[in-house]
């Protein structure tokens, strides 16, 4: 629901070819929708088969046509309704990796450091590239918000485990 929620949602902002959805997710939402493009483009033509978006081909040279996706009436009927669906709800995230940290005692701890840094320095390359897109992309900056507090947090956490192990290398 939230992927269809998600590309109505870019749609309804205004016709946009498939090409242009996918590499809005790419550049700039991909931090924060998971989504790849085969299942962008399956989805797009769901809703088409439901009757939420209308396409029309538009031809361009010796280029293959490009399909210019639409809302329809239904389709913001559609929008509307899962779009308070997903605001009324809570369903917590399940994390990946989460449950490697009840075993963090089972290696050696000169590799567990290494390990951490790694997925700190991954968390910060998410934030950064998430506040690249906050600039470009305004009308989302609620969503973008949200995730940056989840990095933040992620990351702080991250910290707090490297001190608490005291994998920092102080006090050795």
């Amino acid at each position: 629901m939230e992927k269809e929620l998600f590309l109505l949602g870019l749609i309804r902002n205004s016709e946009l070819y498939g090409y242009q959805i996918n590499e809005l997710i790419d550049s700039h939402f991909n931090v924060v929708v998971n989504i790849t493009r085969a299942t962008a483009y399956r989805l797009l033509s769901k809703m088409a088969d439901e009757g939420y978006i209308v396409f029309r081909e538009e031809y361009s040279g010796n280029h293959p046509p490009r399909k210019m996706f639409t809302i329809t009436t239904q389709g913001e009927l559609y929008f509307q309704k899962i779009l308070r669906m997903s605001l009324s709800e809570y369903h917590p995230e399940q994390k990946s990796g989460l449950v490697s940290f009840a075993f963090l005692e089972t290696l050696p701890q000169e590799e567990l450091k290494e390990l951490l840094s790694k997925r700190r320095k991954l968390v910060l390359q998410q934030e950064e590239k998430l506040k690249e897109s906050k600039k470009h992309q305004t009308d989302f900056q609620m969503m973008f918000d949200h995730q940056f507090r989840h990095l933040e947090t992620e990351r702080v956490w991250i910290d707090d485990i490297i001190n608490r192990l005291n994998l920092n290398g102080s006090n050795n």
